[in-house]
């Protein structure tokens, strides 16, 4: 990625460290802004978007889980300091972790070790360690 790598050297260059964040806007995505609709735990309107979400399906969080980690691969390798994972403002993973927008009665809802486990493989994916792991050997 020579654009990140350009943005994270002109960074570094003055001294400062740099971050990305990663995340999955879910349930508050603009459908306007890409034609998709927003990918949420279960279908309902956005308010956001004035359109109905799309409930995930097993396939979608298996796609998103992989972005996740291709992403913080690519961070890293980017030169980034820190690679942040998004899991609040009713974005996708936080959605899913909701009692009030995850109404699933699959393997992602009810329990809270079934609303977890959206979430739970972008924190402890191969490249989300290879990325903890990178970031705090790099600048050390």
């Amino acid at each position: 990625m020579p654009g990140l790598r350009r943005l994270t050297d002109a960074v570094h260059g003055e001294g400062a460290a740099v971050g990305a964040q990663l995340g999955h806007a879910g349930p508050v995505a603009d459908a306007r802004s890409n034609g998709l609709p927003a990918l949420a735990p279960c279908r309902f309107l956005s308010p956001l978007g004035m359109r109905m979400t799309k409930a995930a399906t097993p396939a979608d969080i298996d796609r998103v889980t992989r972005a996740h980690a291709t992403a913080a691969r690519l961070a890293v390798e980017s030169g980034f300091d820190a690679v942040e994972l998004h899991f609040g403002h009713n974005y996708l993973a936080s959605s899913f972790l909701s009692r009030r927008l995850n109404h699933r009665d699959d393997a992602y809802g009810g329990s809270l070790a079934n609303r977890v486990k959206v979430a739970r493989p972008s924190l402890t994916g191969p490249s989300v360690t290879y990325a903890a792991a990178s970031t705090a050997t790099d600048r050390a």
